[in-house]
């Protein structure tokens, strides 16, 4: 009886042990869910901002073509008008 007493309260005791486990391991899980939610979101502001600074390069570099085109227009206009006199 005294020897089946003994291991009932280990047994207990375990699993309370294991409760506890339990407890922190679901607060560790909660954490590192926390801390990659956070880290995505970080990785997907970033990768708006660049995107928006692409398309700002893009933006930019389209307006120098068309003032390349705009001097290229003029200077051949410039050559046909001194052709002419």
């Amino acid at each position: 009886m005294y020897l089946y007493l003994h291991i009932k309260k280990d047994l207990t005791k375990k699993r309370a042990g294991s409760r506890k486990k339990e407890q922190v391991s679901r607060k560790k899980r909660a954490g590192s869910r926390k801390k990659s939610r956070r880290s995505q979101e970080e990785s997907r502001k970033s990768q708006e901002e660049s995107g928006k600074s692409q398309e700002e390069q893009e933006v930019a570099r389209r307006e120098q073509e068309v003032a390349r085109r705009e001097q290229e227009v003029a200077r051949r206009e410039q050559e046909v008008a001194r052709r002419e006199r």
